[in-house]
């Protein structure tokens, strides 16, 4: 029998939720129940300068991350559009980075573009290519830290190229480049000490790719890629057929136009790949970001609405990423400036409650970025090694929708915001594929108690900029995989059980195993 004071205190306890109870009828929109009705809302701090980055407004052009020294510690490559001297910044490991554009190399003359790294001369060294309006540069990492420019050596030539994306397409263990140039998307195979041109898919006319994202979208095998192309033009899904690509935008029931970038992620954890889209044009006529959900049969069903991604105005770029690590993909979006005030828009960013819906929380997370300059380009990465993400973003696009008398140019600062972690485990892989040292086309599953999450190891391209060579998983609760099953390039196929969640990342052999 209950004394009298634990029945007090069950009856206080109860007065209590009751209320809570009736304040939630009363403010709360009418929705069906949701798997985390209030997400763990990660906070993000402004470490910009204290990481040494440069903080005055200028242009950007992308941020790329990649380890290039092999040390451990993810380094970046922030791109500047136009001629502008670009920058290399090297992980001290400590927090804080220093600017080594000069002393590696990189600071080739010419306006260049788009920029990805990969081990293009498969050595084991990460490089990096970069479209360029004139002679395309192959910057070669000779592993001392700099880096040498072999594009004309390795038959790459003048061109206006806009995007690259890398992708071993015929599975020869080379990687081969998907390049967009003003007027096609032309594909460049790799035969081990020259690149040869092999054909163009998808005609563009005169409003060529301004980006492009890679995956197997389909689960045949083959890289498929989603090409970008504004201000006007209809964007493209090509479907890999090994040899090339095929256009499948229509009959995937994706023929819309206007498409800044896209980027893929499995939001629902059903196994396949689903497709955020932006859209951005001069001056006009943009329409909101749009989420398509993968049917599972080739085509896709627009869930906008039903997700709540409830934007009113365009979008530069979205970014799926795992940001309070509780095993579903949240969304990063950067919006960038207004064609009709010039105003930098806030960023968003979209927490995924885990019943296909979203709760955007951009101002409590303290990542909405600031009022100069114009938001173009995000990557996130886990610079400092805790086990969540952090983000890189770059607010100097430099676009001519901007009013020079409120914000000059568009030209802003790029920001790094470190996250301070949530209650989340996670785990991050690093795989070592017999194909590629970088693990590009891996596919990976992790099983934990709440479900099983599905990754590709891609060139990491999202609009301008590039995640890391690294697949990163938010396990929730659980401090282990319980599964860990791995599909490389060849089709070969590993699992590990009973993995414990991780904060460095996890290095991960083919035929090796976990390398301590």
């Amino acid at each position: 029998m209950r004394s009298k004071g634990t029945l007090y205190r069950l009856f206080v306890m109860g007065f209590f939720l009751s209320l809570a109870a009736a304040g939630a009828l009363l403010t709360r929109l009418p929705s069906p129940p949701a798997i985390s009705a209030v997400p763990d809302v990660p906070v993000f701090d402004d470490v910009s300068a204290a990481a040494g980055l440069k903080t005055t407004d200028q242009k950007s052009f992308g941020m790329q991350w990649a380890d290039y020294d092999n040390d451990g510690w993810l380094d970046f490559y922030v791109g500047r559009h136009g001629g502008t001297v670009a920058n290399l910044y090297h992980n001290r490991g400590n927090g804080t980075f220093q600017n080594v554009s000069a002393a590696s190399g990189i600071q080739v003359a010419g306006d260049r573009h788009g920029c990805v790294w990969g081990d293009i001369t498969d050595d084991g060294l990460i490089d990096l290519f970069c479209t360029v309006s004139g002679m395309d540069h192959a910057l070669i990492n000779q592993g001392d830290g700099t880096f040498s420019d072999q594009g004309k050596a390795l038959g790459f030539g003048k061109g206006s190229g806009r995007t690259a994306n890398l992708l071993d397409l015929d599975k020869d263990g080379l990687l081969d480049v998907l390049y967009g140039d003003t007027q096609y998307v032309r594909l460049w195979r790799n035969l081990g000490n020259k690149f040869t041109s092999v054909g163009t898919f998808g005609t563009t006319g005169n409003e060529g790719p301004r980006s492009g994202s890679t995956a197997d979208y389909d689960g045949d095998g083959v890289t498929d890629a989603f090409i970008g192309k504004y201000p006007h033009s209809d964007w493209l899904l090509l479907r890999g057929t090994g040899e090339g690509f095929v256009d499948a935008t229509a009959a995937a029931g994706l023929n819309l136009t206007g498409a800044q970038a896209g980027t893929w992620g499995d939001y629902d954890n059903d196994g396949d790949l689903d497709l955020f889209v932006t859209y951005w044009k001069f001056f006009c006529c943009s329409q909101p970001p749009r989420l398509f959900e993968n049917q599972g049969d080739g085509t896709f069903a627009d869930v906008t609405s039903s997700a709540r991604i409830n934007q009113g105005s365009p979008a530069r770029v979205g970014l799926w990423g795992d940001f309070n690590n509780d095993g579903w993909l949240d969304l990063f979006v950067v919006n960038g400036v207004r064609n009709d005030d010039g105003y930098n828009r806030p960023d968003q960013l979209y927490l995924n409650t885990g019943n296909k819906r979203f709760t955007e929380v951009g101002a409590l997370a303290g990542i909405q970025g600031p009022s100069q300059g114009s938001g173009d380009s995000a990557a996130w990465a886990d610079y400092d090694r805790d086990g969540d993400l952090d983000i890189l973003v770059g607010n100097g696009s430099g676009e001519l929708g901007c009013k020079p008398s409120r914000v000059p140019n568009c030209l802003g600062p790029d920001k790094l915001y470190q996250n301070r972690g949530t209650s989340g485990y996670s785990s991050q892989l690093r795989l070592v594929a017999n194909a590629d040292a970088f693990g590009y086309g891996t596919k990976v599953w992790v099983t934990t108690p709440q479900g099983i999450q599905y990754r590709e190891m891609t060139d990491g391209m999202v609009g301008k900029s590039q995640l890391p060579q690294v697949l990163h998983f938010g396990l929730g609760t659980s401090d282990e995989i319980d599964l860990l099953r791995i599909r490389w390039p060849d089709g070969v196929e590993e699992t590990y059980s009973n993995v414990p969640a991780n904060t460095s990342p996890l290095v991960v052999q083919q035929g090796v195993g976990i390398v301590p």
